[in-house]
């Protein structure tokens, strides 16, 4: 979208640049490792000071490779971009924000403020941010679920809850905050492919 490259997974060493995706063969199950794999499976490296590096094994997945900053950086750079947005890892809190912001301003709406490494009001999108929108994942994680809106010079992010069922997103019942219920649904409306609940 734009300024910002979306994916399942991430980046990885093969990928320096959009272009290189239009060799990938996507009709093919993908192998361990290699450009279609990180793209489905590569996650971003968070432990200090190993961050910082450009990439590693991926112990987590068994197979793609974890990134760093460096790789972000030079990604973002060759490519002219903005920022990464990825889907595929579960989050606690919906979503996370990684390796610092860029300048689009960025707010979120509903029950659940997503906050930044100072625990106050996040107002500018990451240079990665992993968004997951099953909330409560497999029935036992007990996760937000998010959804995050990309504009042209803007970025929305709505956290909820679990529903246990699709009218409760409606009506806020299960939500326990009309404004989250209307916030969820408003961004159902906007992108109505992307699940709020799962049951």
């Amino acid at each position: 979208l734009g300024d910002v490259f979306c994916c399942h997974g991430g980046i990885g060493p093969e990928l320096s640049t959009i272009a290189d995706l239009e060799r990938v063969d996507r009709f093919r199950e993908p192998e361990d490792a290699g450009l279609l794999c990180d793209v489905l499976w590569a996650d971003p490296r968070r432990e200090a000071p190993e961050a910082a590096a450009a990439y590693g094994p991926n112990p987590l997945r068994g197979c793609s490779v974890v990134f760093g900053e460096a790789a972000v950086d030079r990604f973002l750079g060759e490519n002219n971009l903005l920022a990464v947005a990825r889907a595929h890892e579960v989050q606690e809190a919906g979503l996370a924000q990684d390796f610092g912001d860029t300048a689009m301003p960025f707010m979120s709406r509903g029950a659940h403020e997503v906050l930044d490494e100072n625990e106050a009001p996040r107002t500018k999108l990451a240079r990665v941010t992993t968004v997951f929108s099953a909330a409560d994942y497999c029935g036992h994680h007990r996760n937000l679920g998010a959804v995050l809106l990309l504009g042209n010079d803007a970025a929305e992010a709505v956290v909820y809850e679990a529903a246990a069922d699709a009218r409760d997103v409606l009506d806020g019942t299960a939500l326990g905050q009309r404004g989250e219920a209307s916030a969820v649904l408003a961004a159902h409306v906007a992108a109505p492919f992307v699940p709020t609940t799962f049951t």
